[in-house]
């Protein structure tokens, strides 16, 4: 069963009535359908102080914690309803995008090792610079159990075994520590001690 994000609407110098809350419900879930894991969403409709150029009045702000991603939208309008469709519109575009890219990674993850495989077994580069995502994911602390040494051709065998995306080895060669990760592009990149 899909969970049903909890909307909470909060106004300041606006007066939230039933008929603003359904509103904002249905912005709300309509945006929702792009992308199904939301968390709960905050609804900020404000009456601004000042009056901007292009006359307005109103700033709507929608936030969500999805996936591991703060997901964010500001709308304004010379009305509440109008500010409210802008925050909306901008919300599910970034919902649908935020959705889009998570289905790209995992369509890499998943095809990587097969494409390498193909291409007569995985490439080993030493050059290649790391990307870091801008996303930054939750730590999850393991211990590492040390093994044999191993040479990097064996450590890919493992990493092809294994399907998993970095791994820590010794390198039979050096004696240092070396490790070796699955790149974006399919390939498995390698970074060794000096």
């Amino acid at each position: 069963m899909e969970r049903v994000p909890v909307v909470r609407v909060r106004g300041r110098g606006v007066q939230i009535t039933d008929e603003i809350r359904a509103r904002v419900q249905d912005r709300v879930g309509r945006s929702t359908r792009y992308f199904s894991r939301v968390g709960d969403v905050d609804v900020n409709l404000v009456k601004l102080d000042h009056r901007p150029a292009g006359g307005q009045r109103f700033r709507a702000e929608i936030a969500t914690r999805s996936a591991r991603h703060d997901v964010r939208a500001e709308g304004l309008g010379d009305t509440v309803d109008r500010a409210l469709d802008a925050a909306a519109d901008r919300f599910a575009a970034r919902l649908r995008r935020l959705g889009e890219r998570l289905i790209d990674r995992r369509k890499q993850r998943s095809k990587g090792p097969k494409r390498a495989a193909a291409q007569g077994g995985p490439r080993l580069l030493e050059t290649d610079p790391v990307v870091p995502d801008i996303d930054l994911p939750e730590i999850v602390r393991e211990r590492w159990q040390g093994a044999k040494p191993m040479t990097p051709e064996d450590a890919a065998l493992v990493m092809e075994e294994r399907d998993g995306p970095v791994l820590l080895f010794i390198d039979a060669e050096s004696g240092g520590f070396s490790v070796m990760y699955r790149r974006g592009d399919g390939r498995l990149g390698l970074v060794e001690a000096e």
